[in-house]
C-alpha cells in the first residue's frame, strides 16, 4: 500500500467511524489485480470505502469524476491517494486507459457504475441505479476477478440533499452501515460485450443486497460459503479509537 493511499484511508476511516459502527466483510487475501464496484447512494459511501479499504494491504486506484480532481485542496488529496480523473463515465477516455493499464499492470480499479450518487426513484424497482458500461469495458479487455461491494445503511448517516452527515444523537448510538463483499470471475461462456457484462455485474449487486447468489455468467472465487466468517466490525470507543472485532 502507498504512503498516499494509506494516509489518505486512514483519516477517511476515522472519519467514517465518528459517526458510525462500520461492519465490513473480509475481502479474501492472495487475489490478483481486480475490479472492484460498489453502490452509490450517499456521500458517506466514500467514508466507508476507505474503512473496507483500510484493512486490504493494497493501493486500489480509483476512477472520479474530473471536476472534484481539479479542486485545489481535494485534488490534491485525490491525486496522492491514487485517483483516476474521468470526464464523463458515458465516455471515460484517458480514464479508462490508465485504468486498463493498470489492470494489466496487476493493479487494482475501484469505480461506482451508478457514475454518481443514484436517486431513491432510480433504485425503486431493485435497490440499485443505471450502471455505465465501463466496468463491462474493464472486464471485457482484462482476464481479472470482480470485487462487488454493497454498501447498506449510509444514507441514514448522509442522506442525499444535505451538506454534512448527520451526529449521532446523545445516547442513541451511532447507525450501522454495513459493507458486503462477493468476488467472481467471468464464466469461460459469457463472451466479451460490455453491455452484457455490466448488466451480469448490476444483476450480482442487485443480488448481494438481496442475500442471494451469483447470476449465470459470474462464477464465485474462492471460498464465500455462508456468511462472511471474517467479518470486521469498526466503532468508535469514548475516546475516538476504533475497536475491531
Amino acid at each position: 500500500m502507498s504512503a498516499g493511499f494509506a494516509r489518505v484511508a486512514r483519516i477517511g476511516s476515522a472519519i467514517a467511524r465518528r459517526f458510525a459502527t462500520i461492519e465490513v466483510d473480509a475481502l479474501p487475501s492472495g487475489l490478483p489485480g481486480s475490479v472492484i464496484v460498489g453502490n452509490h447512494t450517499s456521500l458517506f459511501d466514500i467514508f466507508v470505502g476507505w474503512t473496507a479499504l483500510s484493512r486490504w494491504d493494497r493501493t486500489v486506484h480509483f476512477l472520479v469524476r474530473a471536476s472534484y480532481v481539479d479542486k485545489p485542496v481535494l485534488g490534491t488529496v485525490l491525486r496522492a491517494a491514487g485517483a483516476i480523473p474521468v470526464r464523463d463515465p458515458r465516455a471515460p477516455g484517458a480514464g479508462f486507459t490508465i485504468a486498463a493499464r493498470t489492470l494489466a499492470a496487476g493493479g487494482d480499479i475501484l469505480l461506482m457504475p451508478e457514475g454518481r450518487l443514484a436517486r431513491a426513484e432510480e433504485r425503486a424497482a431493485d435497490g440499485v441505479g443505471h450502471f455505465y458500461n465501463g466496468v463491462g469495458k474493464l472486464l471485457a479487455e482484462a482476464d481479472v476477478p470482480v470485487v462487488i461491494a454493497h454498501v447498506d445503511g449510509a444514507e441514514q448517516v448522509w442522506p442525499q440533499g444535505r451538506r454534512l452527515p448527520r451526529r449521532p444523537a446523545g445516547g442513541s448510538g451511532r447507525p450501522t452501515v454495513t459493507v458486503r463483499f462477493v468476488v467472481a470471475r467471468l464464466a469461460a461462456d459469457v463472451g466479451r460485450d460490455a453491455d452484457v457484462l455490466t448488466a451480469l455485474v448490476r444483476a450480482a449487486m442487485v443480488n448481494l443486497a438481496r442475500g442471494g447468489g451469483l447470476p449465470d455468467g459470474l462464477v464465485a472465487v474462492g471460498d464465500q460459503s455462508g456468511a462472511a466468517p471474517n467479518r470486521a466490525s469498526s466503532s468508535a470507543t469514548s475516546s475516538g479509537a476504533a475497536t475491531w472485532r
